[in-house]
Protein backbone atom coordinates (compact mmCIF):
# COMPACT_ATOMS: atom_id res chain seq x y z
CA UNK A 1 0.00 0.00 0.00
CA UNK A 2 1.15 3.55 -1.16
CA UNK A 3 2.18 5.49 1.86
CA UNK A 4 1.12 8.92 1.02
CA UNK A 5 2.94 11.40 2.72
CA UNK A 6 0.24 13.53 5.21
CA UNK A 7 2.79 15.64 6.89
CA UNK A 8 3.65 17.75 3.87
CA UNK A 9 0.27 18.18 3.82
CA UNK A 10 -0.08 20.09 7.24
CA UNK A 11 3.29 21.95 7.47
CA UNK A 12 2.06 23.62 3.74
CA UNK A 13 -1.11 24.35 4.83
CA UNK A 14 0.37 25.58 8.35
CA UNK A 15 3.29 27.85 6.28
CA UNK A 16 1.12 28.95 3.25
CA UNK A 17 -0.95 30.57 6.14
CA UNK A 18 2.53 32.41 7.46
CA UNK A 19 2.46 34.16 3.84
CA UNK A 20 -1.48 34.44 3.99
CA UNK A 21 -1.37 38.04 2.36
CA UNK A 22 0.57 36.98 -0.89
CA UNK A 23 -1.80 33.70 -0.79
CA UNK A 24 -3.93 33.39 -3.91
CA UNK A 25 -6.71 31.24 -4.67
CA UNK A 26 -8.66 31.00 -7.85
CA UNK A 27 -11.42 28.21 -8.10
CA UNK A 28 -12.26 25.52 -10.83
CA UNK A 29 -15.53 27.18 -12.06
CA UNK A 30 -13.91 30.30 -12.78
CA UNK A 31 -10.96 29.39 -14.73
CA UNK A 32 -12.48 26.34 -16.51
CA UNK A 33 -15.36 26.16 -19.50
CA UNK A 34 -18.49 24.63 -17.97
CA UNK A 35 -18.19 20.76 -18.23
CA UNK A 36 -14.71 20.62 -18.31
CA UNK A 37 -14.19 16.99 -16.25
CA UNK A 38 -12.67 16.71 -13.08
CA UNK A 39 -9.53 15.43 -13.04
CA UNK A 40 -8.94 13.97 -9.66
CA UNK A 41 -5.82 12.92 -7.48
CA UNK A 42 -6.78 10.06 -4.91
CA UNK A 43 -5.15 9.50 -1.78
CA UNK A 44 -6.45 7.27 1.60
CA UNK A 45 -6.41 4.02 -0.61
CA UNK A 46 -8.91 5.39 -2.59
CA UNK A 47 -10.95 6.95 -0.06
CA UNK A 48 -10.35 10.74 -0.94
CA UNK A 49 -9.87 13.11 -3.70
CA UNK A 50 -9.42 16.44 -4.99
CA UNK A 51 -9.36 18.03 -8.38
CA UNK A 52 -7.75 21.41 -7.41
CA UNK A 53 -4.25 21.73 -8.61
CA UNK A 54 -1.60 24.56 -9.56
CA UNK A 55 -3.42 27.86 -7.24
CA UNK A 56 -7.03 26.62 -8.85
CA UNK A 57 -8.87 25.72 -5.89
CA UNK A 58 -11.50 22.00 -6.52
CA UNK A 59 -13.27 20.37 -4.04
CA UNK A 60 -11.97 17.32 -1.57
CA UNK A 61 -13.96 14.10 -1.25
CA UNK A 62 -14.26 11.13 0.71
CA UNK A 63 -16.31 7.71 -0.12
CA UNK A 64 -18.61 5.50 1.31
CA UNK A 65 -18.21 2.27 -0.15
CA UNK A 66 -21.32 -0.06 -0.30
CA UNK A 67 -20.02 -4.17 -0.27
CA UNK A 68 -22.40 -6.94 -1.09
CA UNK A 69 -21.62 -10.81 -1.29
CA UNK A 70 -22.62 -12.71 -4.12
CA UNK A 71 -25.97 -14.61 -2.70
CA UNK A 72 -26.37 -12.12 0.10
CA UNK A 73 -28.38 -9.33 1.02
CA UNK A 74 -26.50 -7.75 3.61
CA UNK A 75 -24.55 -4.96 2.49
CA UNK A 76 -21.21 -3.68 4.30
CA UNK A 77 -20.93 0.19 4.11
CA UNK A 78 -18.01 1.56 4.64
CA UNK A 79 -18.34 5.36 5.22
CA UNK A 80 -14.64 7.20 5.63
CA UNK A 81 -14.69 10.17 7.24
CA UNK A 82 -12.46 13.62 8.12
CA UNK A 83 -12.00 14.55 11.39
CA UNK A 84 -12.68 18.52 9.90
CA UNK A 85 -14.90 19.45 7.41
CA UNK A 86 -17.69 21.43 6.44
CA UNK A 87 -20.76 21.08 8.68
CA UNK A 88 -23.24 20.40 6.27
CA UNK A 89 -21.11 17.45 5.12
CA UNK A 90 -21.83 16.13 8.37
CA UNK A 91 -25.39 16.37 8.10
CA UNK A 92 -25.66 15.01 5.15
CA UNK A 93 -23.26 12.21 5.46
CA UNK A 94 -25.17 11.41 8.27
CA UNK A 95 -28.76 11.38 6.55
CA UNK A 96 -27.52 9.79 3.36
CA UNK A 97 -24.92 6.83 4.53
CA UNK A 98 -25.10 6.52 8.76
CA UNK A 99 -29.19 7.17 8.92
CA UNK A 100 -30.12 4.48 6.08
CA UNK A 101 -27.90 2.02 7.67
CA UNK A 102 -29.37 -0.61 10.13
CA UNK A 103 -26.56 -0.23 12.70
CA UNK A 104 -23.55 2.02 12.32
CA UNK A 105 -20.27 0.43 14.26
CA UNK A 106 -18.07 4.19 15.03
CA UNK A 107 -14.68 5.07 15.95
CA UNK A 108 -13.68 6.34 19.46
CA UNK A 109 -10.92 5.38 21.53
CA UNK A 110 -12.64 4.59 25.43
CA UNK A 111 -10.67 5.26 28.92
CA UNK A 112 -10.85 2.34 31.34
CA UNK A 113 -12.75 3.86 34.31
CA UNK A 114 -14.47 6.71 33.15
CA UNK A 115 -18.00 7.79 32.78
CA UNK A 116 -19.77 7.88 29.78
CA UNK A 117 -21.03 11.32 28.44
CA UNK A 118 -21.07 11.06 24.49
CA UNK A 119 -22.90 13.90 23.32
CA UNK A 120 -19.79 15.89 25.03
CA UNK A 121 -18.64 18.20 23.11
CA UNK A 122 -15.22 19.30 24.56
CA UNK A 123 -12.77 17.65 27.24
CA UNK A 124 -10.37 16.18 24.86
CA UNK A 125 -6.83 18.21 24.41
CA UNK A 126 -7.47 16.17 20.54
CA UNK A 127 -10.46 17.23 20.35
CA UNK A 128 -9.56 21.08 21.29
CA UNK A 129 -6.82 21.13 18.88
CA UNK A 130 -9.18 19.36 15.87
CA UNK A 131 -11.77 22.13 16.77
CA UNK A 132 -9.12 25.27 16.96
CA UNK A 133 -7.66 24.15 13.15
CA UNK A 134 -11.14 23.78 12.30
CA UNK A 135 -11.72 27.87 13.08
CA UNK A 136 -8.36 28.26 11.48
CA UNK A 137 -9.89 26.66 8.10
CA UNK A 138 -13.22 27.81 8.15
CA UNK A 139 -14.99 24.01 8.68
CA UNK A 140 -16.23 22.41 11.80
CA UNK A 141 -15.10 19.29 13.90
CA UNK A 142 -16.43 16.28 13.50
CA UNK A 143 -18.34 15.87 17.00
CA UNK A 144 -20.19 19.05 16.32
CA UNK A 145 -21.07 17.70 13.51
CA UNK A 146 -22.48 13.77 13.80
CA UNK A 147 -24.75 12.92 16.54
CA UNK A 148 -24.00 10.00 18.28
CA UNK A 149 -27.09 9.85 20.14
CA UNK A 150 -28.60 7.99 17.28
CA UNK A 151 -30.21 4.57 18.25
CA UNK A 152 -28.70 2.95 15.43
CA UNK A 153 -25.17 4.11 16.43
CA UNK A 154 -22.60 1.22 18.01
CA UNK A 155 -19.49 2.31 19.62
CA UNK A 156 -16.70 -0.69 18.07
CA UNK A 157 -13.32 0.55 18.78
CA UNK A 158 -10.37 -0.11 21.69
CA UNK A 159 -10.70 0.70 25.41
CA UNK A 160 -7.31 1.43 26.28
CA UNK A 161 -6.18 2.29 30.13
CA UNK A 162 -3.21 4.76 31.68
CA UNK A 163 -0.20 2.49 30.60
CA UNK A 164 -1.48 1.31 26.89
CA UNK A 165 1.08 2.11 24.40
CA UNK A 166 -1.37 4.46 22.11
CA UNK A 167 -0.95 6.52 25.32
CA UNK A 168 2.87 6.64 24.52
CA UNK A 169 1.87 7.72 20.96
CA UNK A 170 -0.28 10.66 21.91
CA UNK A 171 1.34 13.30 24.47
CA UNK A 172 -1.76 15.69 25.85
CA UNK A 173 0.51 18.44 26.59
CA UNK A 174 1.96 18.89 23.24
CA UNK A 175 -2.11 18.60 21.65
CA UNK A 176 -2.67 21.60 24.18
CA UNK A 177 0.27 23.99 23.42
CA UNK A 178 -0.64 23.15 19.77
CA UNK A 179 -4.27 24.48 20.36
CA UNK A 180 -2.76 27.36 21.93
CA UNK A 181 -0.63 28.02 19.32
CA UNK A 182 -3.62 27.72 16.64
CA UNK A 183 -5.54 30.96 18.40
CA UNK A 184 -3.20 33.90 17.27
CA UNK A 185 -3.31 32.64 14.32
CA UNK A 186 -7.10 32.42 14.12
CA UNK A 187 -6.90 36.10 15.70
CA UNK A 188 -4.30 37.03 12.36
CA UNK A 189 -6.70 34.82 9.71
CA UNK A 190 -9.81 36.53 10.85
CA UNK A 191 -8.58 40.44 10.05
CA UNK A 192 -7.43 39.17 6.91
CA UNK A 193 -10.50 37.11 5.99
CA UNK A 194 -13.01 40.68 6.74
CA UNK A 195 -14.94 41.40 3.99
CA UNK A 196 -17.15 39.97 1.77
CA UNK A 197 -14.90 37.72 -0.18
CA UNK A 198 -13.22 36.67 3.20
CA UNK A 199 -13.67 32.88 2.43
CA UNK A 200 -10.61 33.22 0.04
CA UNK A 201 -8.03 32.93 2.62
CA UNK A 202 -9.54 30.06 4.16
CA UNK A 203 -9.51 28.18 1.06
CA UNK A 204 -5.92 29.54 0.39
CA UNK A 205 -4.62 27.55 3.10
CA UNK A 206 -6.76 24.46 2.63
CA UNK A 207 -6.36 24.12 -1.03
CA UNK A 208 -2.53 24.78 -0.12
CA UNK A 209 -3.12 21.89 2.06
CA UNK A 210 -4.50 19.87 0.48
CA UNK A 211 -3.28 19.68 -3.36
CA UNK A 212 0.61 19.46 -1.31
CA UNK A 213 -0.34 16.22 0.34
CA UNK A 214 -2.30 14.77 -2.66
CA UNK A 215 0.71 15.01 -4.96
CA UNK A 216 3.27 14.44 -2.94
CA UNK A 217 2.87 10.33 -2.36
CA UNK A 218 6.27 9.31 -2.30
CA UNK A 219 9.09 8.71 0.78
CA UNK A 220 9.84 12.05 1.58
CA UNK A 221 11.50 12.48 5.17
CA UNK A 222 9.96 15.71 6.95
CA UNK A 223 13.25 17.57 6.17
CA UNK A 224 12.17 17.07 2.21
CA UNK A 225 9.05 17.95 3.15
CA UNK A 226 10.11 21.56 4.08
CA UNK A 227 11.91 21.73 1.57
CA UNK A 228 9.95 21.01 -1.19
CA UNK A 229 7.01 23.29 0.45
CA UNK A 230 9.28 26.39 0.81
CA UNK A 231 11.04 25.72 -3.09
CA UNK A 232 7.18 26.43 -3.88
CA UNK A 233 6.13 29.32 -1.79
CA UNK A 234 9.35 31.02 -3.41
CA UNK A 235 8.53 30.22 -6.65
CA UNK A 236 5.47 32.07 -5.96
CA UNK A 237 7.90 34.81 -4.65
CA UNK A 238 6.57 34.02 -0.62
CA UNK A 239 8.83 33.93 2.74
CA UNK A 240 7.88 32.21 5.28
CA UNK A 241 9.04 34.81 8.50
CA UNK A 242 11.32 33.63 10.81
CA UNK A 243 9.69 33.15 14.01
CA UNK A 244 6.24 31.11 12.30
CA UNK A 245 8.65 28.60 11.75
CA UNK A 246 8.86 27.28 15.12
CA UNK A 247 5.35 27.64 15.44
CA UNK A 248 4.40 25.53 12.55
CA UNK A 249 5.97 22.94 13.21
CA UNK A 250 5.24 22.27 16.71
CA UNK A 251 1.73 22.46 15.41
CA UNK A 252 2.62 19.79 12.43
CA UNK A 253 3.86 17.54 14.95
CA UNK A 254 1.72 17.53 16.95
CA UNK A 255 -1.13 16.51 14.29
CA UNK A 256 1.16 14.15 13.17
CA UNK A 257 1.57 11.97 16.22
CA UNK A 258 -2.51 12.39 16.50
CA UNK A 259 -2.49 10.60 13.07
CA UNK A 260 -3.15 13.88 10.88
CA UNK A 261 -5.95 14.88 9.14
CA UNK A 262 -6.60 11.64 6.88
CA UNK A 263 -4.20 9.47 8.97
CA UNK A 264 -1.52 9.34 6.79
CA UNK A 265 2.64 9.34 6.73
CA UNK A 266 2.54 7.83 10.21
CA UNK A 267 5.48 6.17 11.53
CA UNK A 268 5.22 2.62 12.01
CA UNK A 269 4.36 2.54 15.53
CA UNK A 270 1.84 5.27 15.40
CA UNK A 271 0.47 3.00 12.09
CA UNK A 272 0.35 0.32 14.82
CA UNK A 273 -1.27 2.11 17.53
CA UNK A 274 -3.80 4.35 15.55
CA UNK A 275 -4.62 2.36 11.96
CA UNK A 276 -3.95 -1.48 12.31
CA UNK A 277 -4.83 -2.44 15.77
CA UNK A 278 -8.14 -0.56 16.09
CA UNK A 279 -8.67 -2.32 12.38
CA UNK A 280 -8.12 -5.44 13.77
CA UNK A 281 -10.55 -4.88 16.70
CA UNK A 282 -13.54 -3.72 14.18
CA UNK A 283 -12.92 -6.42 11.44
CA UNK A 284 -13.03 -9.18 14.17
CA UNK A 285 -16.51 -7.51 15.82
CA UNK A 286 -17.77 -7.19 12.04
CA UNK A 287 -17.60 -10.81 11.62
CA UNK A 288 -19.05 -11.54 14.52
CA UNK A 289 -22.03 -9.65 13.59
CA UNK A 290 -22.03 -11.16 9.92
CA UNK A 291 -21.81 -14.42 11.32
CA UNK A 292 -25.32 -13.57 12.72
CA UNK A 293 -26.84 -12.13 9.89
CA UNK A 294 -29.30 -13.95 7.97
CA UNK A 295 -28.08 -13.45 4.18
CA UNK A 296 -31.80 -13.41 3.11
CA UNK A 297 -33.01 -10.49 4.66
CA UNK A 298 -31.95 -7.14 3.56
CA UNK A 299 -29.55 -5.53 6.49
CA UNK A 300 -26.95 -2.31 6.25
CA UNK A 301 -24.24 -2.29 8.64
CA UNK A 302 -22.19 0.72 8.30
CA UNK A 303 -18.07 0.96 9.40
CA UNK A 304 -17.58 4.97 10.04
CA UNK A 305 -14.36 5.52 9.94
CA UNK A 306 -11.32 7.82 9.43
CA UNK A 307 -10.73 7.28 5.55
CA UNK A 308 -7.35 6.11 6.57
CA UNK A 309 -9.00 2.89 8.03
CA UNK A 310 -11.22 2.37 5.11
CA UNK A 311 -7.88 0.66 2.82
CA UNK A 312 -7.43 -2.17 5.42
CA UNK A 313 -11.20 -2.77 6.27
CA UNK A 314 -12.37 -2.97 2.68
CA UNK A 315 -9.03 -5.42 1.89
CA UNK A 316 -10.77 -7.65 4.71
CA UNK A 317 -14.16 -7.40 3.35
CA UNK A 318 -12.34 -8.66 -0.13
CA UNK A 319 -11.13 -11.79 1.79
CA UNK A 320 -14.13 -12.65 2.90
CA UNK A 321 -15.66 -12.37 -0.44
CA UNK A 322 -17.25 -8.77 -0.04
CA UNK A 323 -17.34 -6.59 -3.31
CA UNK A 324 -17.79 -2.88 -3.91
CA UNK A 325 -21.15 -2.67 -5.20
CA UNK A 326 -21.85 1.40 -5.39
CA UNK A 327 -19.76 4.14 -4.29
CA UNK A 328 -21.17 7.52 -3.11
CA UNK A 329 -18.22 10.51 -3.37
CA UNK A 330 -19.55 13.84 -0.85
CA UNK A 331 -17.53 16.81 -0.91
CA UNK A 332 -15.99 17.37 2.87
CA UNK A 333 -14.27 20.43 1.57
CA UNK A 334 -16.68 22.49 -0.90
CA UNK A 335 -14.14 25.34 -2.35
CA UNK A 336 -14.70 25.41 -5.88
CA UNK A 337 -18.50 24.45 -4.89
CA UNK A 338 -19.11 26.31 -2.10
CA UNK A 339 -22.54 26.73 -0.80
CA UNK A 340 -23.44 23.75 -3.54
CA UNK A 341 -24.39 20.14 -3.13
CA UNK A 342 -22.88 17.74 -0.43
CA UNK A 343 -23.35 14.96 -2.91
CA UNK A 344 -21.07 15.04 -5.67
CA UNK A 345 -21.64 11.47 -7.16
CA UNK A 346 -23.36 7.68 -6.82
CA UNK A 347 -21.31 5.67 -9.00
CA UNK A 348 -21.77 1.63 -9.13
CA UNK A 349 -18.83 -0.56 -8.20
CA UNK A 350 -15.52 0.94 -6.09
CA UNK A 351 -11.88 0.32 -5.89
CA UNK A 352 -10.83 -3.18 -5.53
CA UNK A 353 -7.56 -4.19 -3.80
CA UNK A 354 -7.16 -7.18 -5.12
CA UNK A 355 -6.73 -10.52 -4.00
CA UNK A 356 -3.03 -9.59 -3.22
CA UNK A 357 -3.87 -6.94 -0.96
CA UNK A 358 -6.61 -9.20 0.64
CA UNK A 359 -3.66 -11.74 1.61
CA UNK A 360 -1.55 -9.62 2.74
CA UNK A 361 -3.96 -7.79 4.94
CA UNK A 362 -4.74 -11.20 6.21
CA UNK A 363 -1.24 -12.72 6.83
CA UNK A 364 -0.26 -8.96 8.71
CA UNK A 365 -3.06 -9.60 10.94
CA UNK A 366 -1.67 -13.09 11.30
CA UNK A 367 1.96 -12.10 11.89
CA UNK A 368 0.72 -9.20 14.55
CA UNK A 369 -0.91 -12.22 16.65
CA UNK A 370 -3.85 -9.96 17.80
CA UNK A 371 -4.71 -10.51 21.32
CA UNK A 372 -8.30 -9.06 20.96
CA UNK A 373 -10.02 -7.31 23.39
CA UNK A 374 -13.52 -8.36 24.78
CA UNK A 375 -16.02 -6.16 23.96
CA UNK A 376 -16.71 -3.29 26.75
CA UNK A 377 -18.71 -0.40 27.74
CA UNK A 378 -16.55 1.24 30.81
CA UNK A 379 -17.79 4.06 32.65
CA UNK A 380 -15.93 7.11 31.30
CA UNK A 381 -15.76 10.82 31.92
CA UNK A 382 -15.34 12.03 28.26
CA UNK A 383 -15.90 11.16 24.60
CA UNK A 384 -14.51 8.51 22.79
CA UNK A 385 -11.13 10.13 21.01
CA UNK A 386 -11.48 10.42 17.46
CA UNK A 387 -7.98 9.65 16.22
Amino acid sequence: MVRYRHRLGMIAGLLAFAVLPACQVKYRHEVEKPGTPAKYTYAAGGFMRYDGYDDVAGDMEIASVDYKKPGSEVIVRLTGVIHIADLEYYKELQRHCLDTADVVLFEGVKFEGQEEKPQQKTGSELGDMYSAMGKLLGVAFQKDGIDYTRPNFVHCDITVGPDDPLNQQVDPEQMRQAAQMIKPMLAFKTMLASGPEGYRTEDAIKHFMVNTMMMQMDSMTDAEARKAVERRLREQGQVVPPGMEKKVDKVAEALRRAGGLGGVGMSPEMQEQILHRRNDYVIARLKERLAKADPTQRQVIAVFYGAAHMPGIGAALEEMGYEPVETTWLRAWRMNHRGGEIVASVEPGGIRYGPEAAARSRAERKKRGVALEPERAPARKREPVLY
